[in-house]
């Protein structure tokens, strides 16, 4: 078994803080025979908070699961996220970088062109059980289980 580490860039939206639509960006991803890690601190802005949170959030569809790892950081003097504000009519300061989980492989894969409506939601149950504030209040990790979309 190999360690040798490879880096590819693998495809995520960001919902930018200084954009009012969310973008398709490469994040190079450090992969070895049993882990894709994505490196992600240049792609979210801002050098007030240097720290950067995530989480998974699980999706069921049907009998199909769909996981996506959430990337942000949390500091009040973050600029307003305009790309959320925008789509969901709520505020949030900061980036927001959401990457696709894979099934059989540990870690990130390719975000795929249907993605879109299940990263939404996603991301709307995310902004519901996560509040930004003086600590990144996260209960996110037993409100995310069991996730259902209809349709």
């Amino acid at each position: 078994m190999s360690f040798k580490a490879r880096y590819f860039p693998v495809r995520a939206v960001l919902y930018g803080a200084a954009s009012t639509r969310p973008s398709l960006l490469p994040i190079q991803t450090r992969i070895t025979s049993h882990q894709r890690s994505p490196l992600v601190e240049e792609a979210l802005s801002g050098s007030i908070q240097p720290r950067i949170h995530d989480t998974i959030v699980t999706i069921r569809r049907g009998r199909r699961q769909h996981r996506f790892q959430i990337f942000v950081k949390n500091h009040k003097y973050l600029p307003t996220n305009a790309a959320v504000l925008a789509l969901m009519g709520r505020q949030w300061h900061g980036d927001i970088l959401v990457m696709r989980m894979g099934y059989a492989t540990n870690g990130v894969v390719n975000i795929r062109s249907g993605d879109q409506r299940l990263i939404e939601y996603a991301l709307q149950r995310f902004l519901q059980v996560v509040r930004q504030g003086r600590r990144l209040s996260v209960e996110a990790t037993k409100a995310f289980r069991n996730i259902v979309v209809l349709g």
